[in-house]
């Protein structure tokens, strides 16, 4: 949501899905490996995960032709 709001560029829509399904993938293993290390995110996983989506769209997104 946060990124359409920025960004005018259009995305491939096989990459959309593979963003959103890596992306909290990807954020519960790295909570897991903080858990081994004896450190706790709490709340902050979600803006983790935010910004692991936010990056990935930005790699998957397309300019738009005018």
């Amino acid at each position: 949501f946060f990124y359409g709001i920025l960004h005018k560029k259009g995305l491939h829509p096989k990459g959309l899905i593979t963003v959103c399904i890596l992306g909290p993938i990807l954020t519960y293993l790295i909570n897991l490996y903080a858990n081994n290390l004896n450190f706790s995110f709490g709340a902050t996983l979600i803006i983790l995960n935010a910004s692991i989506t936010y990056i990935g769209l930005h790699l998957v997104s397309k300019r738009i032709e005018k």
